[in-house]
């Protein structure tokens, strides 16, 4: 039984997609309008904020060198490639490509 996400409406354990929030402002002005527009479910509807899915993406930087920290723990900087797979069909990551580490999230 899955949960629903107040975050992510349309996200699914089984679909082998990940579900992706851009939010592309930082200020405190603007976390504040993010956080009340997640409290009211209306996020993806802002301008600056982007949802998607995909089966994999690539984080990379133009200026700095970008922490990155997963389940509470960093885990590097970016240039990082995060794919997703099926553990029934599949039961290991390829060999990360190019620069920077790869995370391989796994359903099924």
């Amino acid at each position: 039984m899955a949960v629903p996400s107040v975050l992510f409406k349309n996200a699914r354990l089984d679909d082998g997609l990940l579900d992706v929030l851009v939010f592309q402002n930082q200020s405190h002005w603007d976390l504040i309008r993010y956080f009340q527009a997640i409290v009211f479910g209306n996020h993806p509807a802002l301008p600056d904020v982007e949802y998607f899915q995909s089966r994999g993406l690539r984080l990379t930087s133009r200026t700095e060198q970008v922490p990155v920290e997963i389940d509470g723990e960093l885990t590097g900087t970016v240039a990082i490639r995060i794919r997703v797979f099926n553990w029934q069909t599949q039961r290991s990551c390829s060999p990360r490509i190019g620069h920077g580490k790869q995370i391989c999230i796994g359903f099924g």
